[in-house]
Protein backbone atom coordinates (compact mmCIF):
# COMPACT_ATOMS: atom_id res chain seq x y z
CA UNK A 1 0.00 0.00 0.00
CA UNK A 2 1.35 3.47 -0.78
CA UNK A 3 0.17 6.31 1.19
CA UNK A 4 1.34 9.95 0.83
CA UNK A 5 0.79 13.53 2.25
CA UNK A 6 2.28 16.53 2.75
CA UNK A 7 2.85 17.80 5.96
CA UNK A 8 2.85 21.57 6.97
CA UNK A 9 3.44 24.11 9.94
CA UNK A 10 3.52 27.73 10.60
CA UNK A 11 5.12 28.98 14.10
CA UNK A 12 5.27 32.41 15.50
CA UNK A 13 7.53 33.72 18.31
CA UNK A 14 7.05 36.97 19.66
CA UNK A 15 9.02 38.84 22.60
CA UNK A 16 6.83 40.98 23.80
CA UNK A 17 9.58 42.08 26.03
CA UNK A 18 12.96 40.64 27.97
CA UNK A 19 10.78 38.79 30.31
CA UNK A 20 8.02 38.15 28.31
CA UNK A 21 7.93 36.33 25.32
CA UNK A 22 4.61 33.90 22.90
CA UNK A 23 4.94 31.57 20.47
CA UNK A 24 2.09 29.87 18.81
CA UNK A 25 2.18 27.23 16.10
CA UNK A 26 -0.57 25.16 13.37
CA UNK A 27 0.79 21.91 11.67
CA UNK A 28 -0.66 18.81 10.02
CA UNK A 29 0.73 15.79 10.37
CA UNK A 30 0.77 11.79 8.85
CA UNK A 31 0.94 8.34 10.41
CA UNK A 32 1.36 5.10 8.43
CA UNK A 33 0.63 2.09 9.70
CA UNK A 34 3.74 0.15 10.99
CA UNK A 35 4.62 -3.43 9.99
CA UNK A 36 3.11 -4.87 13.02
CA UNK A 37 -0.49 -3.02 12.22
CA UNK A 38 -1.10 -5.23 8.65
CA UNK A 39 1.31 -8.52 8.94
CA UNK A 40 1.65 -9.65 12.55
CA UNK A 41 -0.06 -12.07 14.85
CA UNK A 42 0.31 -11.94 18.40
CA UNK A 43 -1.25 -12.72 21.90
CA UNK A 44 0.77 -10.59 24.87
CA UNK A 45 -2.18 -12.31 27.38
CA UNK A 46 -3.74 -15.64 26.10
CA UNK A 47 -7.12 -14.13 26.67
CA UNK A 48 -6.86 -11.99 23.20
CA UNK A 49 -5.08 -12.61 19.96
CA UNK A 50 -4.22 -9.15 17.59
CA UNK A 51 -4.77 -9.97 13.77
CA UNK A 52 -3.34 -7.96 11.41
CA UNK A 53 -5.65 -5.53 9.00
CA UNK A 54 -4.61 -4.79 5.96
CA UNK A 55 -7.31 -2.48 4.86
CA UNK A 56 -5.78 0.71 7.71
CA UNK A 57 -6.06 4.04 6.61
CA UNK A 58 -2.88 6.20 7.70
CA UNK A 59 -4.15 8.84 10.33
CA UNK A 60 -3.86 12.17 9.78
CA UNK A 61 -3.52 14.88 12.01
CA UNK A 62 -4.12 18.94 12.48
CA UNK A 63 -2.62 20.90 15.55
CA UNK A 64 -2.83 23.77 17.11
CA UNK A 65 -0.59 24.99 20.23
CA UNK A 66 0.32 27.84 21.91
CA UNK A 67 2.37 29.33 24.77
CA UNK A 68 3.76 31.85 27.18
CA UNK A 69 7.02 31.98 28.97
CA UNK A 70 7.66 34.70 31.52
CA UNK A 71 11.09 35.77 33.89
CA UNK A 72 10.64 38.32 37.24
CA UNK A 73 14.24 39.46 37.65
CA UNK A 74 15.24 35.97 37.26
CA UNK A 75 13.43 35.44 40.55
CA UNK A 76 10.18 33.68 39.37
CA UNK A 77 10.28 32.05 36.02
CA UNK A 78 7.22 30.14 34.57
CA UNK A 79 6.26 28.62 31.30
CA UNK A 80 2.65 27.63 30.09
CA UNK A 81 1.61 25.74 26.99
CA UNK A 82 -1.76 24.55 25.52
CA UNK A 83 -2.07 22.56 22.81
CA UNK A 84 -4.87 20.29 21.16
CA UNK A 85 -4.58 17.56 17.73
CA UNK A 86 -7.34 16.86 15.56
CA UNK A 87 -7.18 13.16 14.54
CA UNK A 88 -8.78 11.69 11.52
CA UNK A 89 -9.06 7.75 10.66
CA UNK A 90 -7.18 6.99 13.95
CA UNK A 91 -5.81 3.75 14.56
CA UNK A 92 -6.85 1.79 17.70
CA UNK A 93 -7.09 -1.46 18.80
CA UNK A 94 -10.35 -3.09 19.16
CA UNK A 95 -12.41 -6.20 19.20
CA UNK A 96 -13.11 -7.95 15.72
CA UNK A 97 -14.04 -10.69 14.01
CA UNK A 98 -12.83 -13.06 11.25
CA UNK A 99 -14.84 -14.47 8.96
CA UNK A 100 -17.77 -13.74 11.16
CA UNK A 101 -16.35 -15.61 14.45
CA UNK A 102 -15.00 -13.17 17.49
CA UNK A 103 -12.62 -16.22 18.75
CA UNK A 104 -10.30 -18.08 16.84
CA UNK A 105 -7.77 -20.99 18.04
CA UNK A 106 -4.34 -19.83 18.24
CA UNK A 107 -1.72 -21.55 20.15
CA UNK A 108 -4.15 -24.25 21.39
CA UNK A 109 -6.19 -21.71 22.68
CA UNK A 110 -9.37 -20.17 22.15
CA UNK A 111 -8.76 -16.78 22.08
CA UNK A 112 -10.60 -13.11 21.15
CA UNK A 113 -9.93 -11.46 18.15
CA UNK A 114 -8.62 -7.72 18.13
CA UNK A 115 -7.46 -5.81 15.43
CA UNK A 116 -6.12 -2.41 15.09
CA UNK A 117 -9.29 -0.29 12.86
CA UNK A 118 -9.78 3.31 11.78
CA UNK A 119 -12.30 4.27 14.35
CA UNK A 120 -12.68 7.64 12.85
CA UNK A 121 -11.99 11.28 14.96
CA UNK A 122 -10.03 11.56 18.26
CA UNK A 123 -8.87 14.53 20.09
CA UNK A 124 -5.92 15.04 22.51
CA UNK A 125 -5.80 18.27 24.45
CA UNK A 126 -2.82 19.39 27.07
CA UNK A 127 -1.40 21.88 28.97
CA UNK A 128 1.96 21.89 30.77
CA UNK A 129 2.78 24.32 33.09
CA UNK A 130 6.29 25.09 34.91
CA UNK A 131 7.80 27.14 37.49
CA UNK A 132 11.18 28.29 39.25
CA UNK A 133 11.09 30.55 42.23
CA UNK A 134 14.13 30.84 43.78
CA UNK A 135 13.50 31.15 47.33
CA UNK A 136 16.89 32.54 48.47
CA UNK A 137 20.37 32.54 46.95
CA UNK A 138 20.52 28.45 48.11
CA UNK A 139 16.90 27.42 47.89
CA UNK A 140 14.88 27.00 45.20
CA UNK A 141 11.57 25.38 44.45
CA UNK A 142 10.12 24.56 41.19
CA UNK A 143 7.35 22.28 39.92
CA UNK A 144 5.67 21.12 36.59
CA UNK A 145 2.09 19.99 35.84
CA UNK A 146 1.29 18.26 32.36
CA UNK A 147 -2.61 17.31 32.26
CA UNK A 148 -3.65 15.68 29.09
CA UNK A 149 -6.78 14.37 27.68
CA UNK A 150 -7.35 11.98 24.84
CA UNK A 151 -10.85 10.16 23.66
CA UNK A 152 -12.64 9.31 20.77
CA UNK A 153 -15.69 11.02 18.87
CA UNK A 154 -17.75 8.52 20.85
CA UNK A 155 -16.05 9.14 23.80
CA UNK A 156 -13.86 6.72 24.58
CA UNK A 157 -10.66 7.14 26.12
CA UNK A 158 -7.75 6.91 24.15
CA UNK A 159 -5.59 4.00 24.95
CA UNK A 160 -1.92 5.31 25.33
CA UNK A 161 -2.48 9.22 26.71
CA UNK A 162 -0.69 9.43 30.10
CA UNK A 163 -2.60 10.24 33.34
CA UNK A 164 -2.07 13.91 34.71
CA UNK A 165 1.38 14.00 36.52
CA UNK A 166 3.12 16.15 38.66
CA UNK A 167 6.55 16.94 40.20
CA UNK A 168 8.08 19.56 42.80
CA UNK A 169 11.17 19.77 44.12
CA UNK A 170 12.50 21.71 46.73
CA UNK A 171 16.29 22.15 46.35
CA UNK A 172 18.86 23.17 48.38
CA UNK A 173 22.45 24.21 47.20
CA UNK A 174 25.22 23.67 49.96
CA UNK A 175 28.66 24.40 48.36
CA UNK A 176 29.01 22.12 45.26
CA UNK A 177 26.38 19.87 46.56
CA UNK A 178 22.30 20.11 46.24
CA UNK A 179 20.09 18.40 48.31
CA UNK A 180 16.59 17.68 46.78
CA UNK A 181 13.49 16.77 48.75
CA UNK A 182 10.63 15.77 45.60
CA UNK A 183 7.25 14.46 45.52
CA UNK A 184 6.32 12.55 42.11
CA UNK A 185 2.49 12.73 41.53
CA UNK A 186 0.51 10.67 38.82
CA UNK A 187 -3.38 10.53 38.20
CA UNK A 188 -5.81 7.42 37.54
CA UNK A 189 -6.01 6.57 33.84
CA UNK A 190 -9.23 5.58 33.15
CA UNK A 191 -9.53 2.91 30.52
CA UNK A 192 -13.42 3.39 29.79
Amino acid sequence: VENKSLSNSIQIHYKYSDNLTFNASISNGFRNPNTDDIGKIFSKDDITVVLPNNQLSPEKSFNIEAGLNANFNKLITFQIQLFQTQIIDAIERRYAKLNGNDSIIYDSEIMKVMMNQNIGRATISGLNFAYNINLTKKLQHKSSINILKGETSDKVPLAHIPPKNIVSELNYSIRKQVISFSIHYNGIKKTK
